[in-house]
């Protein structure tokens, strides 16, 4: 099949899928409050706690090159939620048409078409499109420098590999996990490179210099990685556990790619899998099950019916990232999320497109493409709709706080400050628990008589996640020494008022809020 030249014109359908996915990603970018990573990535570029810009870009192993990109935005747009968001959505949308033009020069027309409305109804990149952080960015730059090194290994010339080089270094800087490009990039100049006589050597030059100028980003992030711990560290140990969004090591693969599929928003949300396990997959198993079915039956039929040449590409570029991710996991150096094989993402969706292209059957076709679709827009929809698949309000409770809050009062929030510090324009006083304070009734008790001694009332925030007081104890405690004057539940982060007792009460209010 020949491929079609970049310019040539995109077709209605590829043109309506832009245009509907672009529409997406702008749509209400305001409409939650920040979180604890996207308020880490504004206070870090502007405000009082914004430090020098040479600190900013070489202190930073996560992800400079988004944070210069954040800095120059917020001057020019400001820093509420939906401005900050649009930058994110802006490179989701930059997204769609890389993602395209890709699909259409390695698979044609026809499946790059699927693809693209694939991606564009995604409920998993429509997350990242609206997230202040540095995903969207990750997303594109992996779009370049994968056909980048593709180029690099066909035709072997002093500009393809400058560019890929050049890409490769732009991808490592959207994130720490874009290091994963260059275990891919060594998977294809031992495949794909060597049935083609492509030098070993330019890959070996190529990761080198990589290495070499990103060496102050590479120190930060050795100094900021867990102690190096194979397999789960046990109690007492000393050795901190990383814990983060997927399940820890191998299992972490299957569940990256159950949120490629159906995103953030559909099936349990994350604390409640690390609640309840497997109970909490049973009152949604009635479409998962058919979900995962769909799903990866037509990716394995993308995979068989591909043509060994795309095979060749998309097989490693599907499997090394999220292998990579896993393997950080198993030995503790990062908490295992879904969002760090990110790299992975377009070669899903690709062999999803491969695999519904190939059905023979026109009306069998239109049902599958259907399926996928209908599954796709449900998390959208979600996503927009219910309050419980969103992030935390930390902002009706941070304003909350801020408003009914009198001199003298404490904050305790357990377990993320930050996001109600920054909804939070009053100088209070927050304090939090930490692991040792929480380990039994006694020990919280003890903890929470004396951080709040000469306090005559207390602002509880208690984060309704899987991490922090799974036996309520820090609330318990709360109840048994002190009275409740006011309850109000937000989107995952309840208030509560307590006073001491015996001692000034009044201007509790007592209503619940919204739920």
């Amino acid at each position: 099949m020949s491929a079609p030249s970049a310019r040539t014109p995109w077709s209605r359908g590829a043109l309506a899928a832009l245009v509907l996915g672009i529409a997406i990603r702008f749509l209400l970018p305001g409409q939650q409050s920040f979180w604890d990573d996207e308020i880490n990535s504004v206070t870090t570029v502007s405000g009082p706690d914004a430090g020098p810009l040479a600190a900013m870009v070489f202190n930073n192993a996560h992800g400079p090159l988004y944070l210069l990109l954040l800095r120059g935005w917020i001057r020019a747009f400001g820093s509420a939620e939906g401005p900050v968001r649009m930058l994110s959505a802006l490179l989701g949308s930059i997204g769609l048409v890389l993602f395209y033009r890709l699909a259409r020069r390695r698979l044609g027309e026809p499946v790059a078409v699927v693809a693209l409305v694939l991606l564009a109804l995604s409920g998993y990149h429509l997350w990242y499109s609206q997230e202040a952080r540095n995903y969207a960015l990750l997303f594109d730059a992996g779009l370049l420098a994968v056909p980048a090194f593709l180029d690099e290994l066909e035709r072997r010339r002093r500009s393809t590999f400058v560019l890929a080089l050049l890409t490769t270094l732009v991808t490592c800087l959207a994130n720490l996990s874009g290091f994963f490009l260059v275990a891919l990039e060594g998977a294809y100049a031992l495949t794909i490179g060597r049935r083609a006589g492509y030098p070993v050597r330019r890959f070996i030059l190529l990761a080198a210099l990589t290495v070499l100028l990103l060496s102050p980003w590479i120190a930060a992030g050795v100094r900021g990685a867990g102690p190096l711990h194979l397999g789960r560290p046990g109690a007492g140990s000393g050795v901190p556990a990383a814990v983060g969004e997927s399940p820890p090591g191998l299992l972490s693969i299957p569940y990256t790619f159950y949120d490629f599929s159906l995103g953030r928003s559909l099936g349990p949300d994350v604390d409640e899998l690390k609640r309840y396990r497997a109970a909490a997959l049973l009152p949604h198993l009635w479409y998962l099950v058919p979900a995962g079915a769909l799903f990866a039956l037509l990716a394995l039929h993308g995979w068989r019916r591909a043509l060994p040449p795309a095979r060749a590409v998309l097989t490693p570029w599907a499997v090394v990232p999220v292998l990579a991710m896993a393997a950080v996991s198993a030995l503790n150096l990062k908490a295992p999320n879904s969002r760090y094989a990110l790299l992975a993402f377009p070669p899903y969706l690709l062999l999803l497109a491969i695999g519904v292209s190939a059905i023979p059957a026109r009306a069998l076709r239109w049902g599958a493409m259907g399926g996928l679709l209908l599954f796709s827009l449900a998390s959208d929809v979600r996503y927009f709709r219910d309050p419980r698949c969103w992030r935390p309000d930390a902002r009706s409770a941070g304003r909350l706080i801020d408003r009914a809050a009198r001199p003298g009062d404490l904050v305790v929030v357990y377990a993320l400050q930050d996001p109600v510090r920054y909804y939070c324009a009053r100088p209070l006083p927050f304090v939090a628990p930490l692991a040792k304070d929480t380990r039994d009734e006694g020990a919280i008790r003890e903890w929470l008589r004396t951080s709040s001694d000469g306090r005559q009332r207390v602002w509880l925030v208690q984060c309704e996640s899987w991490w922090v007081d799974r036996q309520d104890r820090l609330l318990e405690a709360c109840r048994g020494s002190m009275t409740l004057d006011g309850e109000w539940h937000f989107t995952k982060l309840p208030v509560y008022l307590f006073s001491r007792r015996g001692g000034n009460t009044t201007g509790g209010g007592g209503a619940a809020g919204p739920r």
